[in-house]
């Protein structure tokens, strides 16, 4: 599998075959799910590295990547209005899938 403590859960997020591919709506155009694959796709490339949380001795998660995180990525784009929506609006869709299956303690988005 994958390290649940790393952004290495991008990989597995938008590989094809998994069950509702995850947070890439399949309802969504194609041009849609391929742009929001790329970004996710970048994003693993620049950060997959880094741990999204920490998990204690009693099993407590405590998020390590947070919104001011989130948001200096997402600023890093500051030249492209459209392509900061388009990374937060990914992030959020696959942060709330994540969320919902327990992957992650909470949604830094």
């Amino acid at each position: 599998m994958f390290d649940i403590e790393s952004l290495a859960l991008l990989s597995e997020f938008h590989r094809p075959g998994l069950l509702s591919v995850a947070a890439i709506d399949m309802r969504l155009a194609r041009e849609t799910q391929r742009t929001q694959r790329n970004i996710l796709e970048r994003f693993r490339e620049a950060h997959g590295e880094k741990r999204i949380y920490t998990t204690s001795l009693n099993g407590d998660r405590k998020l390590l990547l947070t919104r001011q995180h989130v948001q200096r990525i997402v600023n890093a784009k500051s030249d492209k209005p459209s392509a900061q929506r388009n990374l937060l609006k990914t992030l959020h869709a696959m942060f709330k899938w994540a969320l919902a299956e327990d992957r992650v303690p909470d949604n830094p988005t």
